[in-house]
């Protein structure tokens, strides 16, 4: 980036980058009136966090089962009744546990890869 746009963006708190588990609060803020409510009221602009966010909510019944009924709880690995807890938590935009629970179906799909 150039020194002239990185400057201003360096003098800005990184405390005042969310508000209320929305990132850009200053810019949404600032820009409120000429944007559509949908825009200004979403918590992210979007990226990888809201893919894995999505794929999470569209598929939370295999996942419920394949950590579950999987070698990770089956080898004490993953605490069950912790795991159950988050998997009955509806994850907002702002809570990222769905990507380290996504994380665990990684490892839980490689290991059923590898058996076979």
């Amino acid at each position: 980036m150039s020194q002239p746009v990185m400057e201003p963006c360096l003098r800005q708190p990184t405390w005042l980058w969310y508000e209320d588990g929305m990132s850009r609060a200053i810019a949404r803020r600032a820009y409120a009136p000429k944007l559509p409510a949908r825009i200004v009221q979403r918590a992210s602009k979007g990226g990888f966090t809201s893919l894995v966010r999505s794929l999470y909510l569209r598929n939370l019944a295999a996942i419920h089962a394949m950590l579950l009924e999987g070698e990770l709880c089956a080898r004490w690995i993953l605490d069950r009744r912790a795991l159950e807890a988050s998997l009955a938590a509806v994850p907002d935009a702002g809570d990222h546990l769905y990507v380290r629970i996504m994380r665990f179906v990684d490892v839980q799909a490689w290991l059923a890869a590898r058996r076979g």
